[in-house]
């Protein structure tokens, strides 16, 4: 560490000489260490575990946020998919068509709701999510939509749109 330099302007010579403040920081520690030496076991013990929770308190404070957030990123993670048919699929006016549905991670689903134009038409409890639809004569757009709700109440929905020809 550099040493700090001033001058003497009390000397009865009157040219400066120069004098070497003393390090601070080096005094600091030394008192201290010094003051630690002296102490009964019951105070060193007391300091040094206030030391070491000043020191942990942050870390495991942080550790803490990065395992909300990580556990944030899994449940975001959670969804329902389609499997058939697919948006934009064409399908026959007039026939049948299973609308099926799949759930990540399949052991969180609970139950599967299937809407066609906002109209309930299955509830399906566990897998597989299979739900028979027959398809309307006429030629129009159809908004599928599948909605899931596992046991926690942790809510999930994905709508796609088929056309009927």
């Amino acid at each position: 560490m550099p040493q700090i330099l001033s001058y003497d302007q009390s000397s009865d010579q009157g040219d400066d000489k120069k004098k070497e403040k003393p390090d601070n920081s080096k005094f600091f520690v030394k008192s201290v260490y010094s003051w630690f030496k002296v102490q009964d076991t019951f105070t060193k013990t007391y300091v040094v575990a206030f030391l070491l929770i000043a020191v942990a308190t942050p870390y495991i404070v942080s550790q803490y946020l990065n395992y909300s957030q990580n556990a944030q990123r899994s449940t975001a993670s959670e969804t329902i998919s389609f499997v058939n048919p697919k948006n934009g699929d064409v399908v026959e006016a007039g026939s049948s068509v299973q609308i099926i549905a799949e759930s990540v991670p399949a052991d969180k689903a609970g139950k599967v709701e299937f809407y066609v134009n906002n109209d309930l038409k299955c509830t399906i409890n566990e897998a597989p999510y299979v739900c028979e639809w027959k398809v309307p004569q006429s030629n129009a757009s159809h908004k599928i939509s599948a909605k899931r709700a596992d046991p926690s109440g942790t809510a999930e929905e994905n709508t796609i749109t088929v056309t009927s020809q």
